[in-house]
C-alpha cells in the first residue's frame, strides 16, 4: 500500500485556522478512586486529523466519551469552538458529530432515507445536504439502494457520514477501522482526508491501530493509563524511523583494529564484535549502536586509517518500537 504524506492535505487543502476548535484543559475522570483519565491537556486546530493512539485500556474511550457527553468529567474541561461542554452542553454538541461506537443503520432502508431520518434531528439539513454528504463518501450511485445490500466498508462509510450532516465543527471517531478490511480502511482514511480538507473539520480519531494513525491523522497524541505522554507530528514520527539506528554492523577486515579506533570516537556507540549466533560473519563484524547519519563518518574513518570495509547492515527503530517505548512496553498492550 501506497503511503503518502499525511501533510499533503495540509498543503493542497484549505488554510488551517490556528485558533483550536477542542481545548481540553486537565480533563479528569475517577472511578472508585482511580484516575481512568488524568488530568489530560490537548488542543485540535481546524481542517487536521488528530490521532489519540495508545494500547487497549489506555483512557481513549473514556476521553472520548467525556467530549460528547455521555460520561462525566471529575475534573478539567473541554471547550468546543470556545463552547463549554460542562456549562453549555446544547449548543457546544450542535458543533459536533461523532461516532463511538459501531454505527447502526437501518438496514431495511435505504442509505439515502438512513441519511434522511440522521437529518432531521437537526436544524437546516437539506435535501442538497445530504446528497452532497453522499458524494464526498462515494455513496452517490448507491445511496438509494437498501442497506442490507452494502459491504461492510459502505456500511461503516454510510455510519461517518451522518456525522457531517449538519456542518460540524468537529468529528470525532472511536475506532472506526474495527471490522473492515484493508480496502475498506483505506476508503475511509482517504474519506476522512476530504472531510478535513473540504469541510474544514477538526477530526478525532482514536485507535490502538499505529499503522492506520500513521497513514490518516497529522499529529497523534500518545496516552498511556489516561496520562498523556507525548503530543507529536506524524512526520517527526516517520522522521525518526529513517534516522534513529539501534543497530549497525560493519564488516570489515581488522575487526579488533575497528573496534579500538570506533570505540575512542564514537564511545556511546558500545562498538563490539557482532554476536557470533547471529549469521552475519560475526568473525569480521563488529557492530554498535548509532544515528543513521553518523554511518559516512564512520566508514570514512576506517577508510582512512587503512581498515578495508566490505559491508554494513543497519536495522532502523521501527513506529512500533517508538510506540511501545513511549508507552512503557507489550506489558500495557
Amino acid at each position: 500500500m501506497e503511503k503518502k504524506n499525511p501533510t499533503e492535505q495540509a498543503d493542497s487543502g484549505a488554510l488551517r485556522d490556528q485558533t483550536p476548535v477542542v481545548q481540553i484543559r486537565r480533563l479528569t475522570k475517577t472511578i472508585r478512586g482511580k484516575a481512568i483519565v488524568n488530568r489530560l491537556d490537548l488542543e485540535v486546530r481546524s481542517g487536521e486529523i488528530f490521532g489519540l493512539l495508545g494500547p487497549n485500556g489506555a483512557g481513549k474511550t473514556t476521553t472520548i466519551r467525556m467530549i460528547v457527553g455521555l460520561i462525566g468529567m471529575s475534573g478539567g474541561e473541554v471547550l468546543i469552538d470556545g463552547i463549554s461542554v460542562k456549562r453549555q452542553f446544547e449548543d457546544a454538541m450542535k458543533r459536533v458529530g461523532a461516532i463511538v461506537e459501531n454505527p447502526e443503520m437501518y438496514k431495511y432502508l435505504s442509505g439515502y432515507h438512513n441519511l434522511l431520518h440522521f437529518a432531521r434531528m437537526h436544524e437546516g439539513v437539506t435535501k442538497a445536504r445530504i446528497d452532497e454528504v453522499a458524494e464526498l463518501v462515494g455513496l452517490k450511485e448507491r445511496i438509494r439502494d437498501k442497506v442490507r445490500t452494502y459491504s461492510l466498508g459502505m456500511r461503516q462509510r454510510l455510519g461517518v457520514a451522518q456525522a457531517p450532516l449538519h456542518r460540524p465543527k468537529v468529528l470525532i471517531l472511536d475506532e472506526p477501522t474495527n471490522g473492515l478490511d484493508p480496502a475498506g480502511i483505506r476508503e475511509l482514511r482517504d474519506y476522512l482526508r476530504r472531510l478535513a480538507r473540504t469541510e474544514g473539520l477538526a477530526i478525532i480519531v482514536s485507535s490502538h491501530l499505529l499503522s492506520e494513525m500513521e497513514l490518516m491523522c497529522d499529529r497523534v497524541a500518545i496516552i498511556r493509563q489516561g496520562e498523556l505522554i507525548a503530543v507529536r507530528p506524524v512526520r517527526e514520527l516517520a522522521a525518526d524511523t529513517v534516522h534513529a539506528v539501534r543497530r549497525v554492523v560493519f564488516e570489515v577486515n581488522e575487526p579488533a583494529s575497528a573496534q579500538l579506533l570506533l570505540a575512542s570516537s564514537w564511545p556511546e556507540a558500545g562498538f563490539r564484535q557482532a554476536d557470533p549466533e547471529s549469521g552475519e560473519g560475526a568473525e569480521s563484524a563488529i557492530e554498535g549502536k548509532l544515528d543513521k547519519r553518523a554511518i559516512p563518518a564512520v566508514v570514512r574513518t576506517l577508510v582512512q586509517a587503512g581498515i578495508e570495509v566490505f559491508g554494513v547492515r543497519s536495522s532502523g527503530r521501527t513506529l512500533e518500537e517508538q510506540f511501545l517505548a513511549l508507552t512503557g512496553g507489550e506489558r500495557h498492550a
